[in-house]
């Protein structure tokens, strides 16, 4: 891929963009909300420079993203034409110091044109799908020497190999400077800007860069995602809730039919739940691009949490004592339900199972619907998607398969408690091994 970023300039000679971030209960934006109003009414009537003006709370999405883009260090924060940020240090002080700094910053800006622009390339390298190539070239267009500080490829993910991706020293008036540099992306896609300040003698700016997407590496085949489709569908907790089904179907009306028909929409309802939360995951990393690398710590948080409570739940069975069980809770609550409503019941059961194994199958979903969403090969990210839910299926389906044949609920619950131990000590491992891919980066 390839992009070019350019510096924003103003949006007239006479207007001025103005934003200030706020929070409520905090004393200093109680300052500086009425001393800013005082400055917007005095230029509006004093002078031909229009103001458009807004306010946003700290932690609304559009306040997180003004945090997240120019990297304020606290509120209140105010952002004039999105390259000169005036700080909580600048508010915190005497109010009519603030009324006269607010009113100098805008009139500058009414007639000061941003002069470093950047022109930015990135490309994925051919022979590597993990890397890519980035070049910068950033130019001060103005008519007098500027100190800038650049950086860039630091999100989380992103692992700069070689070349220059920082720098910062002075560049005179119609210079220019190159940076380029290799790193390698992992994971999810992300977007990213460089992050570029500056002085001259209007003093120092943030320049606001529109943001790149930055690939991640997908280097999926269909055996690796058939076997990670397997792994997120072993749970030894299904065997208790298919043998429920089985049992009540058999006893209802004795169909092997209806037996696996109910184990296949039990399989719906959990594939159905693996897409909704994983597009739901993906929407939130599209909208807030630095969740990502939070949500990734979650996952492997949640992975290692569930592998150690397994590890415990196997350590107690080996020790004979007694164990609580969600799995039994979940088919109490649902049981009602289902001797009216069979097939309902059978999806709901898979749903909110599904809800229960989403951490061990989220992040690969995620990825895999990054692909489908962001990449132009549509039909070979549906592809990916059907081999995995079709690996998260059949140990659920040869189970359901086998009651439906003749094997007993009672010799599958013999069987189930026999092996207890081997059965969650395994889950355990493989929920470790998981969160070992995801700090590894193989997920």
């Amino acid at each position: 891929m390839s992009s070019q970023s350019v510096a924003q300039g103003v949006t007239g000679p006479d207007t001025v963009d103005v934003v200030l971030i706020y929070s409520h209960g905090c004393v200093a934006c109680e300052r500086a909300r009425p001393v800013t109003a005082q400055a917007l009414s005095y230029l509006n009537n004093s002078s031909s420079i229009k103001v458009n003006y807004v306010e946003y709370i700290d932690n609304s999405r559009e306040g997180l993203e003004y945090f997240e883009r120019y990297h304020l260090k606290g509120v209140p924060s105010m952002i004039i034409n999105g390259n000169t940020v005036v700080g909580p240090d600048e508010f915190g002080g005497d109010s009519g110091v603030a009324y006269n700094l607010i009113l100098q910053k805008i009139r500058d800006a009414s007639d000061y044109t941003v002069p470093v622009i950047i022109d930015r390339t990135m490309v994925r390298d051919p022979s590597n799908a993990t890397l890519i190539n980035v070049a910068n070239m950033i130019r001060n267009e103005g008519n007098e020497s500027v100190f800038l500080s650049f950086s860039d490829g630091e999100d989380n993910g992103i692992n700069v190999t070689s070349g220059n991706a920082k720098w910062e020293g002075t560049i005179p008036a119609g210079g220019s400077v190159s940076l380029a540099y290799n790193a390698t992306v992992s994971g999810l896609d992300r977007t990213q800007s460089p992050k570029i300040s500056y002085m001259d003698s209007g003093g120092a700016h943030v320049v606001l860069l529109p943001e790149d997407m930055v690939p991640g590496s997908y280097s999926f085949d269909l055996l690796t995602l058939l076997i990670a489709g397997l792994v997120a569908g072993f749970n030894p907790c299904i065997i208790a809730i298919l043998i429920f089904i089985a049992a009540e179907v058999a006893s209802a009306t004795g169909n092997k039919l209806d037996i696996i028909l109910n184990v296949a929409v039990f399989c719906l309802g959990i594939l159905a739940v693996y897409l909704v939360i994983g597009a739901g995951l993906f929407e939130a990393v599209s909208i807030i691009p630095s969740i990502a690398g939070y949500l990734e710590y979650a996952v492997i948080g949640i992975l290692l949490a569930l592998a150690t409570y397994a590890f415990y739940n196997a350590y107690q069975r080996y020790t004979g004592k007694a164990v609580g069980s969600a799995t039994r809770g979940l088919i109490a609550s649902v049981k009602p339900l289902y001797t009216k409503y069979r097939l309902a019941g059978s999806f709901l059961l898979g749903g909110l199972f599904g809800m229960i194994k989403m951490p061990c199958a989220g992040g690969i979903y995620l990825a895999i619907l990054s692909k489908i969403i962001l990449s132009k090969e549509i039909l070979e990210g549906v592809v990916y998607l059907l081999v995995f839910d079709i690996g998260v299926i059949l140990p659920v389906l040869a189970l359901g398969l086998l009651l439906a044949l003749g094997f007993g609920t009672e010799r599958m619950e013999k069987l189930r408690a026999q092996h207890a131990v081997l059965l969650h000590a395994l889950n355990g491992a493989i929920l470790a091994l998981l969160a070992a891919a995801f700090v590894l980066n193989i997920i």
